[in-house]
């Protein structure tokens, strides 16, 4: 049986997971691999918060995380030799898994909190500001979502000073 807390935030992700499948209609062979390989590595994300082992649902974000790195510096190597449609292609591809990773760590943030693991959900949304911010502008709202659960948390956390 789902956890309460990770039933309301199983429902989050679809987004991502939906973009980088209208994407795959018309990839190539290997810009399908790699979409796949983000989808595959969501999901064991999720399994993974499902069953509560936060490590390794880190490590599984930090693997979409390290895939948009490694995609974007292979692109940077590349992309004299690329026509227009290939760099919009790899570069919505960069966009969309960074993308992917950041809302992961906002549920994770949104679970951890709502298993009341302040501390640690703490930790995920100064992640997204921190590894986030000043990246672009198409991550600003992200990291004004993180901003905002800060907020929260600190709602949650702090007594007021009038009680």
């Amino acid at each position: 049986m789902l956890k309460p807390a990770y039933r309301r935030i199983a429902a989050c992700p679809l987004g991502s997971l939906v973009a980088l499948t209208l994407l795959n209609g018309c990839a190539t062979d290997l810009y399908q691999q790699r979409a796949d390989k983000v989808k595959d590595h969501t999901a064991s994300f999720y399994r993974e918060l499902r069953d509560d082992r936060i490590a390794a649902a880190v490590a599984e974000n930090e693997r979409i995380e390290g895939m948009a790195l490694e995609m974007e510096r292979g692109l940077l190597k590349q992309v004299s030799g690329m026509d227009a449609n290939q760099k919009a292609r790899e570069w919505s591809l960069i966009k969309i898994t960074n993308q992917t990773a950041i809302e992961n760590w906002l549920n994770l943030g949104r679970y951890l909190a709502q298993t009341k693991r302040y501390d640690r959900a703490r930790g995920a949304y100064q992640r997204v500001v921190e590894t986030y911010q000043g990246k672009g502008s198409q991550y600003a709202p992200f990291v004004e979502r993180a901003r905002l659960g800060l907020k929260d948390l600190d709602l949650i956390v702090k007594p007021s000073s009038g009680s």
